[in-house]
Order: C-alpha cells, then sequence, then structure tokens
C-alpha cells in the first residue's frame, strides 16, 4: 500500500510538473493610456497614448513610445502675462524595474500648434518656442499584466506631475 502511494504522489508530482513546462508565459500589457497634469513654472495638461518598442528578456528594460494631445500655460518670472498653447507630445519612456513598481526616464518634445503668442513670457521675449524639449524622471506603478497606472514625476513640462490611466 506505501508503494502505491508513493507511486501515486510521484505520478502527480510529474504530470504537473510536465504542464507547468508548457503554460504560456504571463500576458504582459503592451498599450497604455493615462491623463498627465504638472504643475511649476510650465504647467501642463495631457492625455497620452503609449506603446511598447521594446523590452529586454528578463523584462527589467523597457523601451515605449508616447505620443499625445496637451496644453501648457508658462508662467513669467519678472514680466507679463501667462503664454498658453496647445499642441502634441511625442517622446520615448525608458522604464527599469521588476513587477509593479518602475523607475522611469521620459524624453521628446512638446510641439506648439498654437500661432506664437506675443504675451511676455518667462524670459521677457515675447514668444513661446514652436517645441519645447521635454525631461521627466519619475516613478511609476503598473501591472505586467495591465491595469491601473499611476506615474509620479518631476521634469520640464511641470516640477511635479501625477498622471493616472490603464494598461491593456
Amino acid at each position: 500500500m506505501k508503494n502505491l502511494s508513493l507511486l501515486t504522489v510521484v505520478f502527480l508530482i510529474s504530470i504537473c510538473n510536465l504542464l507547468g513546462q508548457f503554460s504560456e508565459p504571463p500576458k504582459r500589457s503592451n498599450v497604455g493610456i493615462y491623463l498627465h497634469g504638472g504643475v511649476g513654472l510650465i504647467n501642463s495638461i495631457s492625455a497620452n497614448v503609449e506603446f511598447k518598442l521594446a523590452r529586454t528578456p528578463s523584462n527589467r528594460f523597457h523601451v515605449l513610445g508616447r505620443v499625445g494631445v496637451a496644453g501648457v500655460s508658462v508662467v513669467p518670472l519678472f514680466c507679463g502675462d501667462n503664454i498658453n498653447a496647445k499642441g502634441v507630445v511625442a517622446g520615448l519612456t525608458f522604464l527599469t524595474g521588476r513587477k509593479n513598481s518602475h523607475l522611469e526616464i521620459n524624453t521628446g518634445m512638446f510641439i506648439n500648434s498654437s500661432d506664437k503668442q506675443r504675451n511676455k513670457s518667462f524670459f521677457c521675449n515675447g514668444e513661446l518656442d514652436s517645441m519645447v524639449p521635454i525631461f521627466e524622471v519619475g516613478y511609476r506603478y503598473q501591472k505586467p499584466e495591465g491595469g491601473l497606472i499611476l506615474r509620479v514625476t518631476a521634469g520640464s513640462l511641470g516640477l511635479v506631475g501625477i498622471s493616472i490611466g490603464s494598461s491593456f
């Protein structure tokens, strides 16, 4: 009876091990949609779509592409009124980390589609450039299989920025 019990246990473990080898890896999210708001000398609000461009086999490093629409308001330091503009954002996001917590670095451009503003800007030159570089560093909470995205960043489009969205 002992031999039959031992043989049954070994058989069940072997079947479980064999089935485990052929199971599919967990699904990874490839697209994210989020709203971002930043405050500082440049205030911004944007709606963005991200998509995976590349990842390492270990899933510790990811490169994402980003496009979106944005509104920007520049606060003058010494003279003039606020400068408001709307346009598009495009850039790359680099993520590092595993599971739910990630360090993220964003680079890209805000492309001003508004007419040049003749108000005084933060250096009193009277115009907002047609392209403004974006650089942000931050923390991102996002599960690998998708769901909630929470971001906290510091950078050029708002000294402090917060984002909320979803990935799938």
